[in-house]
């Protein structure tokens, strides 16, 4: 039951936005793999690491969904920039993507080789 409170408040805390109308600036800088920026744009603009990027077709059915997390995990995103993003909102750590994965599961499937996120 906890749980399932806990899942209730983490969705009255987060956003959502359009990637094709309005992404995130802290989503442009993990996807032009600009790190130290994104760093410093998750510390002065923390909302951001709250706020799922959606992606619909052309139907508005949702192609993709994933927090910064997800995503700086993805783009293969040096540890200090996870980290930074998990400052902000550690919550996204047990937060699923529209596939069903956590971070950690994305960590796994895209090589993570930094051994330190996956600890």
């Amino acid at each position: 039951r906890r749980e399932s409170e806990d899942h209730q408040s983490l969705e009255h805390h987060e956003m959502t936005c359009d990637y094709d109308k309005s992404a995130t600036i802290l989503y442009e800088l993990l996807e032009a793999s600009s790190w130290d920026e994104a760093i410093r744009r998750c510390r002065d603009n923390p909302d951001e690491a709250r706020t799922w990027i959606v992606r619909k077709d052309k139907s508005m059915n949702i192609r993709w969904k994933l927090l910064p997390l997800h995503a700086s995990i993805i783009f293969q995103a040096p540890t200090s920039v996870a980290s930074s993003i998990l400052d902000a909102y550690r919550l996204a750590a047990r937060r699923q993507d529209d596939q069903g994965m956590l971070p950690l599961h994305l960590a796994f499937r895209h090589k993570q080789e930094d051994e330190d996120l996956l600890d």
